[in-house]
This record gives C-alpha cells, structure tokens and sequence, in this order.
C-alpha cells in the first residue's frame, strides 16, 4: 500500500524484504466502493480504479520510494499492484 506520496515520489509498504528490487514497476488503485451484501452486511469486494504507475527507485528491507506519474495524487492507503 502507499505509505506517503510527495513531490513526485510515493512511498509503498513493501522493499526487498517482499523481493521489490529497483526498476519494478507497479499500477496503484484507489478503492472507490465497498461492496457489501444488503442482508449480512459481509464484503463481497471493492470498485477500483487505477491512478498511476510508480517505477521504484531505491529500495529498504521494509518499504520502498518510486517516481509517480498518474491522473491523481496517491494517497495514503491506496492498493499498489503488479502493472
């Protein structure tokens, strides 16, 4: 998931402890509806739509730094996924 997003530069969750390695590149989506059962209220699944693509440029054991370039802003929590 995003962590944070600034100038450019999105911050995800995930570094080379989850095998992301520099030069990977990944879609993110933001959730834009809970789907929920109207009888049990259990989710069934999201709505999402993609943003943009980050290219991942420096990489930790436990989260990473990619340059963005999408439609929105990433915002903390949104879904970041193989492109």
């Amino acid at each position: 998931q995003v962590v944070d997003f600034e100038f450019g530069e999105v911050a995800i969750n995930a570094g080379a402890g989850a095998g992301i390695q520099a030069g990977d590149s990944f879609r993110i989506y933001r959730v834009t509806r809970v789907l929920t059962d109207p009888t049990t209220g259990r989710v069934l699944g999201q709505r999402k739509h993609a943003i943009g693509e980050i290219v991942i440029t420096e990489v930790d054991d436990n989260f990473a730094f990619g340059s963005f370039e999408g439609d929105y802003d990433p915002q903390r929590g949104d879904i970041v996924s193989l492109s």
